[in-house]
């Protein structure tokens, strides 16, 4: 990754920037050293002021830009505060549940990771920026399709996480589930999935609502 590559990514026209992306994620996912290099070239900070505008930007290249957060997060905490850091936390939550599933998808994939890999300074950063809210919101979307029904295994395995995590408050955690009011949608979900996970997660869900 060189400052030429982030030259072309910052000025060229939306499409092109898709295979940079792809690059630098595919980078990320080979190991610890070139997903260190990746963060040091200083490509989030560009990411997420490319993303705070996604309204013109390509599907591909917003579901590739989560792709490398979520090889990103699969690192050490040191590198998972790169994105919290590059203020890519509630960009990525916000994109939970984008019209386009496969995007919604490695969205959830990351935010999960995140879950799953952060300290706990950096799951409150999640719960900061509603990724709960979001996380659920997008277990209940129905798209009906098969990729849809494996976005919502990956949300559950997030949910789950953070459900059992010592850095969330479980007051404010029930507080988050409550204000959602979504309590049939839950049911309907818990009745019509058939991932006993999904099914497990939206139980414990309408406990934390009681």
């Amino acid at each position: 990754v060189c400052s030429s590559d982030l030259k072309v990514l910052e000025n060229c026209h939306a499409k092109l920037r898709v295979p940079i992306v792809q690059i630098l994620q595919a980078a990320c996912a080979l190991g610890h050293t070139q997903r260190q290099l990746v963060i040091d070239s200083g490509c989030l900070a560009l990411i997420s002021t490319l993303l705070l505008e996604r309204q013109r930007l390509p599907r591909l290249l917003q579901k590739e830009a989560c792709l490398l957060f979520f090889n990103i997060a699969a690192g050490d905490s040191s590198q998972i505060q790169s994105i919290v850091d590059a203020g890519l936390v509630s960009i990525i939550a916000s994109t939970i549940g984008a019209p386009e599933i496969e995007v919604s998808h490695e969205a959830a994939r990351a935010c999960t990771q995140i879950a799953i890999n952060g300290s706990e300074e950096q799951i409150q950063c999640l719960v900061a920026a509603n990724a709960i809210e979001a996380m659920i919101r997008g277990l209940m979307l129905g798209y009906g399709t098969e990729a849809s029904a494996e976005c919502n295994k990956v949300l559950a395995v997030g949910l789950e996480t953070l459900l059992c995590s010592k850095a969330i408050n479980s007051n404010d955690f029930a507080n988050r589930v409550r204000s959602l009011h979504c309590e049939e949608e839950l049911k309907k979900l818990i009745r019509s999935s058939d991932s006993e996970l999904v099914k497990k997660v939206g139980n414990a869900l309408l406990l934390w609502m009681r």
